[in-house]
């Protein structure tokens, strides 16, 4: 009985399930819910589980594959999530990113400087991207095609690809970026 609690302890410390200590935070209200996946679990959770494994072995080789079965899981499940969670919050700040940056571009500054304001409400791979394009810009570098790179890695590929088109288009006829930009932000609206 002994080991089965001690491998539950360690999956909990391993994957971050609310542990006593947590669930103290939790009734606090405090902040300290809002650390990454993984972050301040090190030498605590390594320890648990090195102590888990030795007892699980001790008992028998059979629970010791559980423990480490769970671990695993918990772990995979826990990165699972973190990585949904990122990608969900690059889709909702793509919409905002599109209206900084036709803000921006409408209120008269230069296409570098509004794609790294956009960048810096963007997140995940689209800020990445759109980064990448306001240095491109600032170089004189091929704008679209930094973004349609982009566009593989990220959440939302329909905003760079077609942030890439209406830079493209409007390049090459001389009309306004900034009235696409506000187009494209009504279309992912």
């Amino acid at each position: 009985m002994a080991p089965a609690l001690l491998a539950g302890a360690a999956a909990a410390v391993a994957i971050g399930l609310p542990t006593p200590t947590r669930l103290g935070v939790l009734a606090t209200g405090s902040s300290g819910l809002s650390r990454s996946p993984g972050q301040g679990r090190g030498p605590l959770a390594l320890l648990v589980l090195v102590a888990v494994i030795g007892v699980a072995v001790a008992q028998g080789p059979a629970l010791a594959v559980i423990a480490i079965g769970a671990v695993l899981l918990g772990r995979r499940c826990t990165s699972t999530r973190a990585a949904r969670r990122g990608r969900d919050a690059e889709r909702g700040q793509a919409v905002e990113a599109c209206a900084v940056l036709a803000g921006e571009l409408r209120s008269g500054r230069v296409p570098a400087d509004a794609l790294t304001a956009a960048a810096a409400v963007a997140t995940g791979p689209s800020a990445v991207a759109l980064e990448a394009a306001g240095g491109a810009a600032r170089l004189g570098g091929d704008v679209p095609a930094v973004l349609a790179m982009g566009a593989a890695a990220s959440a939302v590929p329909g905003f760079l690809l077609g942030l890439s088109a209406c830079w493209r288009v409007c390049s090459a006829t001389g009309s306004g970026v900034a009235a696409a930009v506000e187009r494209l932000e009504q279309a992912l609206r």
